[in-house]
């Protein structure tokens, strides 16, 4: 099957180019500068997208990783932020995708880490 981007991730966000077999996306979000990095390759004759990682194929793995430093060093010397957030989850949209975000220790949220949370326990005791 060909590559089809999640309904989510294309409403959620404006596609700025593409790199090689990576989209750059510009997340649709006002408070942060925040990238998208999406492998526009499909996983299989049954996918249309690759949800891991680790079924990438090395070219694209390592063309992944490369842009994802590049967007990093420029967002980090053209916005000042404090720290460049760079995440991959996948719980709610499966298609693999890259967050890269411009953060400040003025957000409001910075000093909070939602990763492995449940409401009322402790990550560590």
């Amino acid at each position: 099957m060909a590559f089809a981007l999640d309904k989510r991730l294309e409403v959620e966000s404006h596609l700025a180019v593409t790199h090689k077999h990576i989209q750059i996306r510009l997340a649709d979000e006002s408070r942060y500068f925040w990238v998208l990095l999406v492998p526009a390759i499909a996983d299989d004759q049954n996918n249309t997208f690759v949800s891991e990682i680790h079924d990438l194929p090395a070219n694209v793995s390592a063309d992944l990783w490369s842009l994802s430093s590049q967007i990093s060093r420029w967002l980090k010397a053209h916005t000042k932020s404090d720290k460049i957030n760079i995440a991959v989850l996948g719980n709610v949209v499966s298609q693999l995708h890259i967050h890269v975000i411009s953060r400040y220790k003025s957000d409001k949220i910075f000093n909070v880490s939602n990763a492995g949370k449940v409401a009322g326990s402790k990550v560590i005791s």
